[in-house]
């Protein structure tokens, strides 16, 4: 089963552009727009699916959280880390196309 291109994604009721094919500036992993940014029908999300699988999987969460909650950079980056691995042990890993 291959891995289906997501164009959009909700993040609490609001609608996000889900861009996974970026490259990024030197040192940044991955990124999300404010979430609360006025007039804006969609916002970005950017998440490169290229890298190491666990570390893959912490960017998307990590972004992820970033579009749902308004926390600090610090509660996301602990908080994605240990969601990825607990996903990892519990034995989850991408499919190859």
């Amino acid at each position: 089963m291959s891995r289906r291109p997501v164009k959009t994604h909700t993040f609490r009721r609001r609608r996000w552009l889900v861009e996974d094919n970026v490259k990024l500036p030197d040192g940044e992993f991955g990124m999300c727009e404010e979430p609360r940014l006025a007039g804006c029908e969609f916002r970005r999300i950017q998440i490169p699916i290229d890298g190491e699988e666990l570390h893959e999987l912490d960017t998307i969460i990590h972004e992820s959280i970033h579009a749902s909650c308004e926390l600090d950079e610090q509660c996301v980056t602990e908080s994605a880390t240990d969601i990825a691995r607990l996903l990892w042990r519990l034995g989850w890993r991408k499919i190859d196309d």
